[in-house]
């Protein structure tokens, strides 16, 4: 199987995996940290089991792991937060700009470089992505205010500078090592991460509060939200294992504003006003052209 096969599936299923939780976050009023427990849970697990088979590597390797951890963990409470306050379908596009940054730490740091025509690419999706953010003659209500609106942008702002640190650590773990010995310590990250929230006052009484109502059934739908993504970064990661290259599976992660677009008017019904129409038509355009010149370079 093709790293783009891969990396395409990896998309698909993380874009159906956002608009679940996008339902939770709308039905559910969870605290964020509940969301981060099942990221722990499952990590715990897949540490435990995986450490007596994953061969030892150094300090090194598992400070980088542990550190990507907390870093998504970090992403992890915001990215619920901003859920509870935004669109889906405006959340996932402004994270592009992780992607943005990826590329330009990978570059920096890790000397991953793209060809000029794989650059303009990024370009275009990232500016595609900007327009399907962008929403017109929107109303300004009690319950979508200004303020929410820009808060709830300004936090996924917040994840993207965290998701790409962590994810040019990922790359370096992956490209170094391997896939396994990334999953085995950045999984025990997150869980090092949630040990870490529960640190503040304010957070171990939201959990608690949320825990003594949540249901055994949502309990089980959001852990399997979390071994479902653990999944998705597996085929990603060997995606960009397969390709050699972070790069080039970062520009091909374009993809997913667009997916999640069509998901999100399907599931959610996240409709568009008449005024939208133009500037989402423009944003898909921008996006297939930077798709094409990505096959092109």
């Amino acid at each position: 199987m093709s790293w783009m096969t891969l990396q395409l599936t990896s998309m698909l299923l993380l874009s159906a995996n956002s608009i679940v939780d996008k339902r939770l976050v709308r039905d559910h009023a969870l605290s964020p940290v509940v969301y981060l427990a099942s990221f722990a849970a499952v990590g715990l697990v897949v540490f435990i089991i995986g450490v007596w088979n994953v061969p030892w590597m150094g300090l090194k390797a598992v400070g980088l792991g542990l550190m990507s951890g907390v870093l998504l963990s970090g992403a992890v409470i915001l990215y619920y937060q901003a859920m509870s306050l935004e669109d889906v379908s405006r959340i996932i596009p402004m994270l592009r700009l992780s992607e943005v940054l990826k590329l330009i730490l990978l570059a920096v740091l890790l000397d991953d470089q793209l060809s000029w025509l794989q650059y303009a690419a990024s370009v275009f999706m990232l500016v595609g992505a900007s327009t399907l953010v962008r929403k017109t003659g929107q109303k300004q209500t009690a319950f979508r205010s200004k303020w929410t609106l820009n808060r709830g942008l300004a936090l996924i702002g917040f994840v993207a500078v965290l998701l790409a640190f962590s994810g040019v650590i990922d790359s370096h773990l992956n490209l170094e090592y391997s896939p396994w010995v990334l999953l085995v310590w950045s999984q025990a990250g997150t869980f090092l991460g949630f040990c870490l929230a529960l640190l503040f006052r304010s957070q171990r009484v939201e959990f608690r509060e949320s825990m003594a109502v949540i249901s055994s059934t949502l309990c089980w739908t959001i852990v399997g939200q979390q071994v479902l993504r653990l999944g998705i970064g597996l085929l990603s990661q060997f995606a960009v294992n397969q390709a050699g290259s972070a790069a080039i599976t970062s520009v091909f992660g374009g993809v997913r504003p667009l997916l999640v677009l069509v998901m999100a008017m399907i599931f959610l019904g996240e409709g568009l006003e008449r005024t939208e129409v133009i500037p989402k038509l423009t944003g898909i355009g921008l996006m297939g052209v930077g798709t094409a010149l990505l096959f092109l370079g």
